[in-house]
C-alpha cells in the first residue's frame, strides 16, 4: 500500500507494488573487466614524477607567466562542429585576440 500526501485534506491510498529498480545493464560486468584490464596494461604507477614531466610543467608555467606579464593568456575550448580542441590567445579578461594552431603551441610557444 502506498500513501501519497498531497498537502490537502485528501490523501490518496493505492494498493499495489512499487516497481522494482532497473537492473544493471547486461554489459556492466564487461565494462568493469575492461577497466581492470586497462589498469593492468598501464603498468605500475610511478613512485615519483618523471623528470621530463616536471620539466614540461615548469616550461608551461614559465610560458603562462610570460604571457601574463604581457596581459595575455592561452585558452582552450572545443570546436562546436568538429569537437576538436581549439586554442586562442586572449587578453586577461578572456577576450580572444587570435586563434593559435596547436602545432604552434607545441613546436615553439615562445613565438606567441
Amino acid at each position: 500500500m502506498n500513501i501519497n500526501e498531497t498537502g490537502s485534506a485528501i490523501q490518496r491510498i493505492t494498493a499495489g507494488v512499487r516497481p522494482a529498480p532497473p537492473a544493471p545493464p547486461a554489459d556492466a560486468g564487461r565494462f568493469a573487466s575492461a577497466l581492470n584490464a586497462a589498469d593492468g596494461r598501464s603498468g605500475e604507477i610511478p613512485a615519483t614524477i618523471p623528470p621530463a614531466v616536471i620539466a614540461d610543467v615548469r616550461r608551461a608555467g614559465a610560458l603562462a607567466d610570460a604571457l601574463a606579464d604581457r596581459g595575455q593568456q592561452v585558452r582552450f575550448s572545443t570546436h562546436e562542429l568538429t569537437g576538436r580542441v581549439v586554442a586562442h590567445l586572449c587578453d586577461l579578461d578572456g577576450n580572444p585576440q587570435r586563434e593559435v594552431p596547436l602545432t604552434e603551441l607545441i613546436a615553439d610557444p615562445r613565438s606567441l
